[in-house]
């Protein structure tokens, strides 16, 4: 069974970014006439000029939208997959171009590429936010986050309140249940009530400092990048531009739990084995520190040659402290 868990470091990351994300948000809005953090509007805006023969507000709307997708096209580039690996990923980069995109956007904020340069800047930041242990979590815009809220409330009270008038019980794997539901909720609250003290902030900010109130998120990602980037070259042993992360290939949990032809595969040490090995590699090296793939795949050969029935491959994987990201 999935449980939600995400550490201190990255519940706070996450929060500092959604904190950022409002004020770039409301600051653009007030210096450069214009949202750049969520796009639903832009993409209605381009409909109804279109309809209008607005060719030029149309092309604007178009060019943001445009600006939005390449930021997280470029994270596409610098980050492997969709989960997070912390300490094995160039998230490094990610935030230090978001810095960079604020900075020029403060330099050129008298200029009509300033909002496209903003936009790209928090589409780079949203490509950023990975899944947690099956909860989407993005932090530039919060209607997918309060959907999720909602969703998450609406189960919470059906498995406390509804249970006991019912006269019921919560058993163990409904309590399991609830204390996943309850930490994704205090997860995704955070990141809403961040957005909305950025917001607060970064109207603040303009009224005192202009245009170079972007400094100050740029300021706050150009941190996080850095220390990141000592994080990863001196606790993982990485060099700067490492491509660790595109090594690491998730199996699914329902594909490595099922049995058939899936056990099959692993048994006769096919592709699922050898999606496994990667993954392996990797773990290996963060929970012991260097190790070469020689020896981590004459590991797991041993396991796997050793091994017919699934379950105790899994369990001797276990046993050697080899944890799927799953």
């Amino acid at each position: 069974m999935r449980t939600f868990h995400v550490t201190t470091k990255v519940k706070v990351g996450g929060v500092l970014l959604a904190f950022c994300a409002g004020m770039v948000n409301i600051i653009a809005f007030k210096i450069l006439s214009t949202f750049v953090s969520h796009h639903t509007g832009n993409l209605s805006m381009i409909g109804l000029n279109t309809e209008a023969s607005e060719v030029n507000h149309a092309m604007n709307s178009g060019l943001l939208l445009l600006s939005f997708v390449s930021g997280s096209l470029v994270c596409g580039f610098l980050i492997g997959n969709d989960t997070s690996h912390r300490g094995l990923a160039l998230y490094d980069f990610c935030l230090l171009g978001v810095a960079t995109l604020l900075v020029a956007t403060t330099v050129l904020a008298d200029q009509t590429v300033a909002r496209y340069l903003a936009a790209g800047a928090c589409g780079l930041q949203n490509g950023m936010a990975t899944s947690w242990s099956g909860a989407i979590v993005r932090t530039t815009h919060v209607t997918g986050l309060l959907t999720d809220v909602g969703l998450l409330l609406g189960r919470i009270i059906f498995s406390t309140m509804m249970r006991k008038l019912c006269g019921k019980h919560l058993n163990d794997l409904d309590k399991v249940e609830l204390a996943d539901d309850i930490s994704k909720l205090s997860i995704l609250s955070s990141l809403c009530i961040a957005f909305l003290l950025g917001a607060f902030f970064g109207g603040y900010l303009e009224q005192a400092m202009g245009a170079k109130a972007f400094l100050f998120p740029a300021a706050i990602a150009g941190i996080m990048g850095v220390s990141y980037s000592v994080y990863r070259v001196c606790n993982h042993h990485q060099w700067l531009f490492s491509d660790a992360e595109n090594e690491v290939v998730d199996v699914p949990e329902d594909v490595l739990a099922g049995t058939g032809v899936f056990a099959n595969e692993f048994c006769r040490g096919d592709d699922v084995v050898q999606r496994v090995r990667r993954e392996a590699f990797i773990l290996f090296q963060r929970e012991f520190g260097p190790i070469t793939k020689e020896a981590c795949d004459a590991k797991i050969s041993q396991i796997v040659e050793e091994t017919v029935d699934f379950k105790q491959v899994s369990d001797d994987m276990k046993s050697s402290k080899v944890v799927l990201h799953i």
